[in-house]
């Protein structure tokens, strides 16, 4: 059965929408947008979306589904779920799992597990083995493997020749480093940004010049070689 949308205000950039327009949907798919019914007669669900918004399927670029090892926190299941009823149909999965997606294996299984999920599945690979900033994963197998791109979400690569190397390969495969700015030498406590509030609940907080600083570096490392590095 074709059901009429109406009602709602509907939003799509990419077809230059903006405005309360009507939709016909015909077996789970748009068959129409405009205003008004482009039908006189045969069987249609009236829906009214009256005080609502309809957009495109919106994609998170960062998200903690915590498989494997972390499961009592998060799925790929669940998150799928909850992506969903949130309106998002893509997701980009990070890598700071238990074990860190920094090899085909555990990135193989979290995309075989993602392939059921009700939302389009993507994951990052780590820039690093083990998330250790020591020595880089194996990037190149896991693009073809099916990585999206790279990170070590959560913490810094603090060192600057392994970062640059890191940038280095993302560049050669046409992929971003998503970066985790944070120098560890200026983390303090790790409980709120440094400043006013701080000093008077007595905590140490985190100065900005802590993200600012692995920022420059970063984004001065990224244009040498020509890499995408997404902050």
């Amino acid at each position: 059965m074709r059901k009429f949308l109406h009602g709602a205000r509907v939003v799509d950039p990419s077809q230059n929408l903006d405005g309360y327009l009507d939709i016909v949907v015909e077996d789970g798919r748009i068959g129409w947008i405009g205003q008004g019914k482009p039908f006189s007669q045969g069987d249609f669900e009236d829906v009214d979306l009256t005080g609502t918004a309809i957009f495109p399927g919106l994609i998170d670029v960062h998200v903690h589904f915590r498989e494997p090892g972390q499961e009592y926190k998060e799925t790929i299941e669940t998150g799928g779920l909850a992506a969903a009823s949130g309106g998002f149909t893509q997701v980009i999965a990070m890598a700071n799992t238990s074990p860190s997606v920094d090899s085909v294996d555990t990135l193989s299984f979290v995309m075989e597990k993602g392939r059921a999920s009700r939302v389009r599945f993507n994951s990052v690979g780590a820039v690093t083995v083990g998330l250790k900033g020591k020595e880089l994963a194996p990037m190149e197998a896991m693009a073809e493997a099916g990585a999206v791109a790279f990170s070590d979400d959560g913490l810094t690569v603090s060192d600057p020749n392994v970062m640059m190397k890191a940038f280095e390969r993302s560049a050669a495969l046409g992929l971003p480093i998503s970066v985790h700015c944070e120098d560890p030498l200026l983390w303090g406590d790790r409980t709120i940004n440094k400043g006013a509030i701080s000093k008077k609940l007595g905590l140490k907080g985190v100065d900005a010049a802590a993200e600012e600083a692995i920022i420059q570096r970063d984004i001065l490392l990224a244009s040498k070689v020509g890499a995408k590095v997404h902050v």
